[in-house]
């Protein structure tokens, strides 16, 4: 039986159970995206083939949230987020040994071997050419007699990055006998979840071209709201990942102690009204460049790049 979490339209969120398959391949085992083409297509009496989009996978081993789109137009637009980096993934393991520190950030090299199926992680100073950056955040959000729950946000996606990289801390995952643990799992999986996922909805979202913008506020790090006028005859969404999507925007007097997206605000010449915006800190290149402006700060880059 499978579990659907979330579904609309759009997108439909279901749980893959350990030791399934995110999709088919040759073993023909069972796989959580054939389950979810058969619950739509029975439950919405579809004929034929149904349309179900892959936007990301899970490690057999691994169970939890995995996001997929009903429609072409949705996965275009997921697939783009995970691309960019901008769905926040976060994910609860269960380790046999207590982190020396409670919380913190762990960034490594990581390379992977095609043929062991296993990534490893390059000492200091020996990275190699094919190496990736590989960071996650961690912090120990509960405890038993014998193991420890660790919740990792996940801020990159390399090939078995979380399981490789609490094994370097000497925390491998209860039950991943390919990164140290000592004992297997009795289902064949490994104690690691995708507990949550976040993602703006691909519908709110606005196409490019079509909105005229009257106002706009800076959220957070992460999202700006909208304004719309609400005259012209456009999909409406409070939130939108790349402004550039809308070719009309008043972006003036934000103050912004911090900037972690990336792709905000890269405008044309007599699109773009921006002035009078403050932001002390970015980790990101690129932020509100603007050939409107007349220099870096009437663009809005920030006063201290770090």
């Amino acid at each position: 039986m499978i579990n659907v979490v979330y579904e609309d339209n759009h997108v439909i969120v279901a749980v893959k159970p350990p030791n399934m398959l995110s999709q088919a391949d040759k073993t023909k085992d069972a796989d959580i995206l054939s389950m979810v083409k058969d619950y739509i297509k029975v439950k919405y009496n579809k004929p034929g083939n149904v349309f179900c989009g892959v936007t990301h996978r899970l490690d057999r081993p691994v169970s939890g949230l995995v996001v997929f789109a009903k429609t072409s137009k949705a996965l275009s637009r997921l697939n783009d987020m995970f691309r960019l980096g901008e769905v926040k993934k976060t994910y609860w393991a269960i380790v046999k040994e207590r982190p020396k520190e409670l919380e913190g950030e762990l960034t490594h090299w990581m390379v992977r071997n095609e043929k062991q199926n296993k990534s490893y992680i390059c000492r200091p100073g020996a990275a190699r050419k094919d190496a990736k950056l590989a960071k996650l955040n961690y912090r120990q959000i509960g405890k038993t007699d014998r193991y420890w729950l660790v919740e990792v946000e996940l801020l990159t996606g390399r090939h078995h990055q979380i399981r490789c990289q609490l094994s370097n801390l000497g925390c491998p995952i209860k039950g991943d006998l390919k990164y140290g643990a000592k004992r297997s799992n009795p289902d064949g999986g490994i104690s690691l979840h995708a507990r949550k996922i976040e993602f703006i909805h691909p519908e709110t979202l606005l196409p490019k071209g079509s909105a005229r913008i009257v106002d706009s506020i800076m959220l957070n790090e992460y999202d700006i709201e909208l304004t719309l006028d609400t005259t012209e005859n456009v999909v409406v969404g409070e939130f939108v990942e790349n402004v550039t999507a809308c070719p009309q925007v008043e972006f003036v007097n934000n103050e912004i102690d911090r900037i972690i997206t990336r792709g905000l605000l890269l405008t044309t010449r007599g699109k773009t009204n921006i002035e009078n915006n403050h932001f002390y800190s970015t980790t990101m290149s690129g932020i509100l460049l603007s050939d409107d402006a007349d220099n870096w700060y009437e663009s809005g880059m920030c006063l201290d790049m770090t």
